[in-house]
């Protein structure tokens, strides 16, 4: 149970984070702290290159990471790869396929737990752990690392598809090539659509704006269309709602004239943000305040905010 709480938490902490740097950083800090291991790493087979590369750490040495690679038959870790099946030793150091990195500083690391970061049993990477010790780690240990991973499988694979992953490495960007799953023999031709859950605020992905001014219009457009849209719906739904529910129409008219929700956006929408991740960061705010309150009253108000958004 205590494994099933760790992963819980891992991959709801993941789940929120804003972008795909942020979702490493975390599961190396997260993991690292529930097994307390002195070593977790993320190595990721990048896009352009088929090399493994460092791409997050807590344990090493921070100035390795995007410094450090491998092909995918060399070390440990490209043994875990290429196997795509875990590897739990004690004794790194002695083991025949054991390559040696001296700017990492894992030298004085033993103990050695990777598994392969697959995605429809293809290798996008390894979730590592090290340790300061002569033993191999529990299976209790194997366990949670192959399911991590195959949660991770899916974000990584999720940022390859989208482009996010060439970015994380400041590499260029390219045709990406989505190899499906047959579901009938046969040829269908027709239009391809891009499906972006609009309403979904915690779908928005976060991007830099190309022009402050151009976004900031963008975001008194839509401010300026929500007003008429509410007005509207006030109008049309004046006969059908009693006056306690038409209220709620004119408490999103204050919201959306007042300065600090406006102003809030504005500002991170000048911070570099493009409109609709400067919206949803601000309307994230707003709700986690509105959770954090004492008075039902006043936290049922964050789903009010949020329809806002």
């Amino acid at each position: 149970m205590a494994m099933l709480n760790i992963l819980r938490r891992i991959v709801q902490e993941v789940s929120s984070a804003e972008n795909l740097d942020q979702s490493l950083k975390l599961v190396v800090s997260l993991l690292k702290q529930a097994m307390h291991v002195d070593v977790c790493s993320i190595y990721l087979i990048l896009p352009e290159t088929s090399r493994l590369t460092l791409v997050a750490t807590d344990g090493l040495h921070a100035g390795s990471i995007g410094q450090v690679s491998m092909g995918a038959n060399e070390g440990l870790v490209g043994l875990v790869a290429k196997g795509s099946e875990p590897l739990n030793v004690c004794d790194a150091p002695n083991h025949p396929a054991f390559k040696a990195f001296p700017d990492t500083g894992e030298e004085h690391f033993k103990q050695f737990l990777g598994v392969p970061i697959l995605h429809h049993r293809r290798s996008l990477g390894v979730l590592v752990t090290q340790q300061e010790g002569d033993c191999t780690f529990e299976d209790d240990y194997v366990a949670l690392m192959v399911t991590l991973a195959a949660q991770l499988g899916g974000v990584i694979r999720s940022a390859e598809v989208t482009g996010e992953l060439l970015a994380h490495k400041r590499l260029p960007r390219r045709d990406i090539e989505i190899e499906g799953i047959a579901g009938a023999p046969g040829v269908a031709v027709g239009t391809a659509v891009v499906i972006f859950p609009e309403a979904d605020l915690d779908a928005v992905p976060e991007r830099a704006a190309e022009s402050v001014a151009i976004e900031k219009d963008r975001f008194n457009d839509a401010i300026r269309k929500t007003q008429e849209e509410m007005r509207a719906l006030k109008a049309r739904m004046g006969e059908a709602l009693p006056a306690e529910d038409q209220a709620v129409f004119d408490a999103y008219m204050l919201m959306l004239s007042g300065d600090s929700l406006v102003q809030g956006v504005l500002a991170k929408i000048e911070a570099g943000r493009w409109a609709p991740a400067a919206l949803r960061a601000t309307i994230q705010d707003y709700v986690r305040n509105f959770d954090a309150m004492e008075d039902p009253y006043l936290r049922e108000r964050a789903a009010d905010i949020r329809d806002l958004g």
